[in-house]
């Protein structure tokens, strides 16, 4: 799969920076390896390295947005701590996947708004004679 080349730079918004394209990656690796382990079994081993693997994803999530959604994003998901067991883990990456999959669906919407009725008007996009 391309990444199209508008999604490869940080999106700007006034005092957010998005690293666009890495949340899109994380996001569907998110997906994927859920969609995994809800159909395996899990003992303590696999217990412990889905933690692991969330935690990184946690990690690397915050890695590519602002400190005020980072902030946003530690009100919303429950911290992780040893001994979780399989259905907390769950929860977590259901937390975790639902803030991704809600930040790209308001950049989409961001990138899709109207422009503002102060804008200059392009003429693209209206409908009927001019």
């Amino acid at each position: 799969m391309t990444i199209p080349e508008r999604v490869q730079e940080p999106v700007q918004e006034p005092g957010e920076t998005i690293n666009l394209a890495k949340l899109v990656r994380l996001h569907d690796m998110l997906a994927i390896v859920s969609m995994e382990a809800r159909d395996i079994p899990m003992d303590t081993a696999a217990i412990e390295r889905l933690a692991t693997t969330t935690a990184q994803l946690l990690i690397e999530v915050g890695s590519a947005i602002s400190d005020s959604l980072r902030a946003e994003l530690a009100g919303y998901v429950t911290r992780l701590s040893g001994g979780m067991t399989e259905d907390e883990l769950r929860v977590v990456r259901a937390q975790l996947a639902g803030w991704v999959d809600g930040l790209l669906t308001g950049v989409s919407l961001a990138w899709n708004a109207p422009p503002p009725s102060d804008a200059p008007e392009s003429g693209l996009g209206r409908l009927g004679p001019s």
